[in-house]
């Protein structure tokens, strides 16, 4: 089965990753569990808005599922409370 098949798998492991003990996440694994593309996730680490990966080796580097948690958390929580501001800003349900 080539890797092209296999993006539920992934996004399957990832959660597991993440939900488990502090493990050590890929990019695919990244990717996967947020749902951003490779380029996104680079450029928000340019502009410091995303957790720097850790070095493993000589080249491969992987991410803390708990940053990638606590990331993911961070970002939900300040997108409901800017919506709930935004929406009372316009007179609407509260």
């Amino acid at each position: 089965m080539s890797n092209l098949t296999k993006p539920r798998e992934r996004r399957s492991r990832a959660i597991q990753l993440a939900a488990g003990k502090q493990q050590i996440m890929r990019l695919r694994d990244v990717e996967a569990i947020t749902t951003l593309a490779r380029s996104t996730i680079y450029r928000l680490l340019r502009l410091e808005q995303f957790p720097r990966p850790i070095r493993l080796g000589a080249r491969a580097s992987g991410w803390r599922s708990a940053d990638i948690e606590r990331w993911l958390t961070e970002r939900h929580s300040s997108s409901g409370a800017k919506k709930s501001e935004d929406l009372s800003k316009q007179g609407g349900p509260q």
